[in-house]
């Protein structure tokens, strides 16, 4: 069985977790504690530690214990090897990715530069990604990490909303009056709570020992506003665009992937497709109406204002410059540089290079422009393996517990990768969140496919796999 071709024959009868598989207590091991506070404190992007990341420090921390655990054999609470194990697909693009990367940075005018933002993707698509996968042994040590996740977008929308109400003043001073949160840029700040709406819209990962306890409506629905405030008092047009587009991405695969069985009614309450229609309705009646930033932005733009539609139109420009200049980075590019550093404005970096096209904010020419096509070509396949995943998790947990996170990482993926073509967020954590998240589920739901049919898992029966199954 690959790790990327799996769909259970039956997925209804694999409604729970298999007994054998059932989580083992409730404590929370030192590791998962750690990568729940990387999540919970990735929105504080603008908070240094020696010049690093409060996140990054915490998901190093949590691999160095990993690390000592393998060393010292207690790996009782870690994911076996073959849960840790990189999706043949993702690998390929990581090495096309960075390899390339690499190459361009030798070229690069500032090749220091470069080679840390290769260093940083090396970081994110390898060790990140392995940490995560390795944190996840089963579907509850699994929904604490994503638990971090949720807490870490409620504390960024909350700053958010309550600097634009006058009650805190936190955030990067604009002239729009613009809401950043521990962001220097309000696109970022937008974009870290729309990928993640599609969670708090489907209540997941949900409560209890399969994850099937829902949080009562009030809460949740009080989740969804704050997240939604949030947004707009960013003024982010483009992360409005994308939260939308990954909502309405969920719900369309939970539409089509929903189990449907003929030989037991459903019992549906007629009332909750009118509340919910109500609901929008009268959402989207209040943000029209409002003062926030997102909608005078929206009709400033319309009215053609001059500094709404120059910085649209510029990021056109520059787009077309990178495209002009495919045929001179088709293998090679001029080095990858960041351009969203705190206390920077994109596009205002700069560089001796006369040959390079700054600020590119489409992800995509950036990485091709920067890195060279091959290095494109690493990175969509990487975005398409784990589209691919969280698209068959769909299919295969339809009916369970696990169905409506899988929905929800799939409108997460489409909503970043959306916003990735106006924002070029590839080095950042928000981005890759969902796609690290979908390999863990991959895993977690794989594992429990295989123990169910009875297969032992890849090297389970090893003395490392014992180990590492407790």
């Amino acid at each position: 069985m690959s790790e990327t071709g799996f769909v259970p024959s039956r997925a209804d009868a694999l409604t729970a977790a298999p007994a054998a598989e059932r989580p083992r207590g409730r404590a929370v091991s030192g590791v998962i504690a750690l990568a729940w506070l990387g999540f919970a404190t990735m929105g504080l992007n603008t908070v240094r530690l020696g010049g690093l990341a409060v996140s990054d420090l915490l998901f190093a921390a949590c691999g160095a214990v990993i690390v000592a655990r393998f060393i010292t054999g207690q790996t009782h609470d870690l994911a076996g090897p073959h849960m840790r194990r990189t999706s043949p697909l993702v690998l390929v693009g990581s090495l096309l990715l960075l390899t390339f990367g690499t190459l361009s940075a030798f070229g690069a005018w500032d090749a220091g530069s470069s080679i840390q933002v290769v260093a940083r993707l090396a970081w994110l698509t390898f060790a990140w990604f392995w940490i995560l996968r390795t944190v996840s042994r089963d579907r509850l040590a699994f929904s604490r990490v994503v638990l971090g996740w949720r807490v870490g977008v409620l504390i960024s929308a909350a700053v958010g909303v309550l600097t634009d109400v006058g009650i805190t003043n936190i955030g990067t001073q604009n002239a729009e009056g613009r809401q950043t949160g521990f962001f220097a840029q309000p696109n970022e700040f937008a974009a870290m709570l729309a990928f993640a709406l599609p969670l708090f819209l489907f209540d997941v990962p949900g409560r209890g020992e399969n994850l099937d306890e829902r949080r009562s409506w009030p809460v949740r629905i009080g989740m969804i506003v704050l997240i939604a405030w949030g947004i707009a008092a960013s003024g982010s047009m483009t992360a409005t665009f994308s939260a939308g587009l990954g909502c309405a991405t969920a719900f369309v695969v939970v539409s089509l992937t929903r189990a449907r069985d003929r030989r037991t009614p459903r019992s549906t309450n007629p009332l909750r497709p009118f509340l919910v229609m109500a609901a929008l309705v009268v959402g989207l009646f209040v943000l029209s109406t409002s003062d926030l930033p997102v909608m005078e932005r929206f009709t400033r733009y319309q009215e053609g204002d001059v500094y709404v539609s120059s910085s649209v139109e510029t990021r056109g420009e520059l787009n077309a410059r990178a495209i002009q200049r495919l045929p001179d980075t088709m293998f090679v590019g001029t080095g990858l540089r960041q351009i969203t550093a705190p206390g920077s404005v994109i596009g205002a970096v700069n560089t001796w290079d006369p040959d390079a096209v700054q600020g590119i904010h489409n992800m995509y020419l950036k990485v091709a422009h920067e890195a060279g096509v091959p290095a494109l070509v690493g990175l969509l396949i990487i975005i398409g393996a784990t589209f691919r995943q969280a698209w068959r998790l769909a299919i295969s947990t339809a009916g369970t517990a696990l169905h409506g996170i899988a929905a929800a990482l799939v409108g997460a993926i489409v909503g970043a990768t959306c916003q990735a073509m106006f924002h070029p967020i590839v080095f950042q954590r928000y981005f890759w969140a969902a796609i690290a998240l979908t390999t863990c589920l991959w895993a977690v739901r794989r594992d429990e496919v295989m123990r169910a049919a009875g297969r032992e898992p890849d090297g389970a029966g090893t003395p490392a796999g014992r180990r590492g199954r407790g």
